[in-house]
C-alpha cells in the first residue's frame, strides 16, 4: 500500500520524521499523509496519542470548503483524542465537498478513500476495531451518514453537526447510534429537527441536541459531550 508523509506539524521535538507535540493530556504525534486509492492519491491528517498500544479511532470528516487543518483548528478534537487516548484521522476531500452517491447506485470514491484508510489504521496501529467512530461537520455529517448505511458493520457511533440528511438514497436507513448537533441560530435547524424525527422513526439509535445562540459553527464546549456519546458505544467482538 503506497503511503507518504508530506508534512509534519509541530516543533518542539522531532524524531524520525515526526513531531511529538505537548498537550492538556498525554502527548501526541501529528502528520500529514498520502495513500494511494486506486489511481489518486488521497491526504489525510492523523493524530496519534502517545504510547496506547490498542487504541480506537475517530474518523472526522470536514465540511464544504474546509480542510483537515481548519477542522482541527475550530473543532479542537486534536486535545480531545489525545485526552482520551484516541487515534484522530481527518480525511480531505477532492473537490472541497464529500460524494453523497449511494455506494448500491455508483462507484463512490469518497466511500473507497474510507475504505483504504480503515484498512490502513487496522494494519499500522493495532486498532480496537469495535471502537471505530465517524464525526463530520456540515457536508462532512451527511457523509457520516452515508458512512452509517454502507459500513454500519464497522462503524460503533457516529456524530453529525451542523448537517440535514442529503443522502441521494433518501430511503435507506441505519441502526447505527447518531448523535445530531444543530445551533438554534442555523439556516438548518428545522430540516435538521425533522431528520432527526426521521431518524427516530426508522428506528435509529438518535441523541438531538440543539444548541442555544449557535450558528453554523462547531460547538466546541460539547466535545466532552461528544465523547461520552461514542464512548459508550462498542461493536461486538465478532464485529
Amino acid at each position: 500500500m503506497k503511503r507518504a508523509t508530506i508534512t509534519v506539524v509541530g516543533v518542539l521535538l522531532l524524531t524520525a520524521g515526526f513531531s511529538l507535540i505537548k498537550s492538556f493530556g498525554p502527548s501526541f504525534v501529528v502528520m500529514t499523509q498520502q495513500i494511494a486509492v486506486g489511481n489518486s492519491l488521497r491526504s489525510f491528517r492523523i493524530v496519534v496519542p502517545h504510547r496506547v498500544k490498542h487504541p480506537g479511532v475517530i474518523f472526522a470528516f470536514h465540511g464544504a470548503g474546509d480542510t483537515p487543518e481548519t477542522m482541527a483548528k475550530y473543532s479542537r478534537l486534536d486535545q480531545l483524542a489525545a485526552s482520551k487516548g484516541i487515534l484522530l484521522i481527518y480525511p480531505a476531500s477532492l473537490e472541497e465537498t464529500w460524494a453523497l452517491e449511494s455506494p448500491s447506485q455508483s462507484p463512490n470514491s469518497d466511500i473507497q478513500f474510507f475504505d483504504v484508510l480503515q484498512q490502513d489504521v487496522i494494519e499500522r496501529f493495532n486498532v480496537d476495531k469495535r471502537r471505530m467512530y465517524v464525526v463530520g461537520m456540515s457536508d462532512g455529517g451527511a457523509f457520516a451518514q452515508l458512512l452509517a448505511i454502507s459500513h454500519g458493520a464497522s462503524i460503533a457511533a457516529i456524530v453529525s453537526h451542523s448537517s440535514p440528511r442529503r443522502l441521494s438514497d433518501s430511503s435507506s436507513s441505519s441502526d447505527v447510534p447518531i448523535l445530531v448537533i444543530i445551533g438554534d441560530q442555523d439556516s438548518q435547524v428545522s430540516t435538521v429537527r425533522m431528520d432527526a424525527e426521521k431518524h427516530r422513526l426508522a428506528g435509529q439509535p438518535i441523541e438531538y441536541l440543539e444548541v442555544a445562540n449557535l450558528g453554523h459553527t462547531w460547538a466546541t464546549t460539547l466535545n466532552d459531550h461528544i465523547w461520552e456519546f461514542l464512548a459508550k458505544h462498542e461493536l461486538r467482538k465478532s464485529q
